[in-house]
């Protein structure tokens, strides 16, 4: 005889119940169960075999719903910002959607998988109105990565931001542009940079600071140092990106010189030719500041019989007191009517501040030369540009018809300057080749392009060889400390 077999493990142990007893009313279910399986399949094969047809879906009282995909989940059409919402929230939500429904697709644009973070708080002011040097800088890089294709995102300020945003695309994602400081503090902290022993950071050699000056301002040196003006000569040269007023410039109408009469004119007469003095607050007037002496505005007014005028905030502490005499105030100005003053002049005159501004490159964009004060000089080799400082850097290698660069306080070299920019009038719009937006377009894709972790490695080993050939006591980081830069 054969023990009686365990029962099933799914079946519930009980010593008051004996699985043989159950067999037989389980087995007569299981029997009832497959009669009527098999009764339902059968009379349905036969309704099927006597029609003529099977029966129409009209018949049938139900509808398809087409099942939500991923994109529409995260991403449903009534949850769209407003089209007159220009904040970078806004912005974001659109390109995050975009970009997911044609992953999902498969049909992504030329260059739209590949992520470019914004940090740089010029960025967003930008989107709220800030003009300033950097602002104009920031949103030419906007217009071309928009023009390339690529999608952008914009962050808060601070790394933590940043550095969230970075690990949602990090496979994705070509640079990360942030000001000068921050990459500078991306690399200090031990939770924002790739490292050893962190996996979760970013790649140094993926940030690259968005610095306006001459000088480089990165861990690794200047070729991840942006730059708005080609400064120096290579190999002395940070990666220059460029900007171009051509958006904005072009948006004011080039006025004929016989129709350029004063926007202020403080003689009453408006005949007379308009020289606009470029000075952002009344101060740039002060002894300290000013390229020439207030003395000489009366001198050429009489001389030439032009007028000056400036735009000055009237609320600006002692403008009044400052401003020299014959110069008159147009006060704070807007962008569309800070545009048409400077285009109904005849010369931008520089009084040595603000330095290397993009208004002069407006200025030649509305047919209007600009006087460069070239605040010192060798004095052996008064020729030598390379030993100029001016107040705007990269215009002191242009010459006439378009830049009239003259020495601090010559008032003589000042008046033949102006005569001759009288005499030989722009005719037309100028814009330099390197400032249209076709040729910062090119700039930012090739940045782009770049091979940054192949040039990380060259850097580094370059170091690492300085380091050993004088001992290791060059101050350098050595190749290994640096490791965490490239990443595995």
């Amino acid at each position: 005889m054969t023990a009686p077999r365990s029962p099933p493990p799914w079946l519930p142990l009980s010593s008051s119940m004996d699985y043989r007893a159950l067999k037989k009313p389980r087995a007569a279910l299981v029997c009832f169960v497959v009669a009527f399986v098999a009764v339902a399949v059968l009379g349905r094969s036969a309704y099927y075999r006597l029609s003529a047809s099977p029966p129409s879906t009209a018949a049938w009282d139900y509808e398809i719903t087409p099942r939500p995909t991923g994109p529409s989940l995260l991403f449903p059409a009534t949850l769209d910002p407003p089209a007159d919402d220009r904040s970078w929230h806004a912005h974001n939500a659109r390109a995050t959607a975009a970009l997911f429904r044609c992953l999902e697709r498969a049909d992504c644009a030329p260059n739209q998988t590949k992520v470019v973070i914004l940090q740089g708080w010029h960025f967003r002011g930008v989107l709220d109105g800030y003009l300033g040097g950097e602002g104009i800088w920031a949103n030419s890089t906007v217009i071309a990565l928009r023009r390339l294709g690529y999608t952008y995102f914009y962050t808060d300020r601070g790394l933590d931001p940043m550095m969230r945003l970075y690990r949602v695309f990090a496979p994705l994602v070509r640079a990360v542009v942030v000001d000068a400081p921050d990459a500078h503090a991306c690399f200090r902290d031990p939770y924002c940079a790739l490292r050893r022993d962190w996996a979760w950071g970013i790649p140094i050699w993926k940030i690259l600071s968005f610095h306006f000056w001459d000088y480089a301002d990165h861990p690794l040196g200047r070729k991840w140092t942006l730059s708005p003006e080609p400064y120096l000569p290579a190999p002395d040269n940070n990666t220059y990106l460029g900007y171009s007023v051509q958006p904005s410039c072009t948006q004011q109408p080039f006025i004929p010189h016989a129709q350029r009469s004063p926007s202020l004119s403080p003689t009453g007469n408006s005949r007379r030719k308009q020289i606009y003095v470029y000075a952002k607050t009344a101060d740039y007037f002060s002894p300290e500041k000013r390229a020439f002496p207030p003395h000489v505005f009366a001198r050429l007014s009489a001389a030439l019989g032009v007028d000056f005028v400036v735009g000055v905030q009237e609320a600006d502490a002692g403008a009044a007191a400052v401003l020299p005499a014959g110069v008159a105030n147009l006060g704070g100005m807007g962008p569309a009517r800070f545009y048409e003053a400077v285009a109904r002049s005849w010369v931008l005159m520089g009084m040595g501040a603000p330095s290397t501004s993009p208004t002069p490159y407006d200025a030649l964009c509305l047919g209007v030369p600009f006087i460069n004060p070239i605040l010192t000089w060798d004095p052996a080799h008064p020729d030598d540009r390379s030993k100029w400082k001016a107040q705007h850097e990269a215009l002191k290698h242009l010459g006439p018809p378009y830049v009239y660069n003259v020495f601090k306080d010559d008032e003589d070299g000042l008046e033949r300057a102006v005569r001759a920019a009288l005499d030989a009038p722009l005719l037309d719009r100028y814009i330099l080749p390197r400032m249209e937006l076709d040729a910062v377009q090119a700039r930012v894709g090739a940045i782009l392009e770049t091979d940054w972790r192949g040039a990380a490695e060259a850097v580094l080993a370059a170091r690492a060889k300085a380091a050993a050939e004088k001992g290791g006591e060059s101050g350098e980081e050595t190749e290994d400390e640096m490791l965490f830069w490239i990443g595995p």
